[in-house]
């Protein structure tokens, strides 16, 4: 039996709620391990000062005096977010993915332009080549980015339509009708 294994016995051994053949591989491991031994003699110890213990009388109103100190502390509120918080998040968050977004096929765009500037042979039909080939790399993902653009623009409007009607039509009825629960 290894020391781990008895220290985790020894409480039921001194209780004598373990198996006989646990209770016998328990005490063969106390007779040859100092430490473990010690420990026994720790919890005997313990074991013998808590059965020497006196009951605590309670004061007849314990119970209500413990209550109203518990209703005399603050209530505790959980962590909101405001609501400005989280538009201002969800904002920016979706104007960061945008600009991402258009970084991409920008660089995308600007890889082909750069091929097609030097493929060009005479300089005026290089310009002109490379801005079509620009305008050819960024046309897939320009029905994509427009239909992202004013998917966020009209979340954003939305939001901020509906955090205005809040603010001004249903708060305050809120607020007031808080209050007049309060009064009663």
């Amino acid at each position: 039996m290894r020391c781990s294994s008895c220290s985790n016995d020894l409480d039921r051994y001194l209780e004598g709620t373990l198996s006989s053949a646990r209770m016998r591989a328990t005490a063969e491991h106390l007779r040859t391990c100092d430490d473990c031994r010690a420990t026994l003699d720790e919890l005997k110890v313990i074991d013998a000062l808590l059965a020497t213990t006196a009951p605590v009388e309670l004061a007849p109103n314990f119970t209500y005096a413990v209550m109203a100190e518990v209703r005399a502390f603050p209530q505790p509120r959980a962590f909101r977010l405001s609501h400005w918080a989280l538009l201002s998040f969800y904002t920016i968050g979706a104007w960061v993915a945008l600009i991402a977004f258009w970084i991409f096929a920008r660089a995308s765009a600007t890889a082909t332009l750069t091929s097609a500037s030097s493929n060009a042979v005479v300089a005026t039909s290089s310009t002109f080549a490379a801005l079509a080939a620009g305008m050819h790399a960024l046309a897939p993902y320009a029905p994509f980015a427009l239909i992202a653009v004013l998917l966020v623009v009209a979340i954003d409007a939305a939001f901020f339509g509906a955090l205005f009607f809040y603010q001004r039509r249903i708060r305050p009825q809120v607020l007031a009708t808080i209050a007049i629960r309060e009064e009663r």
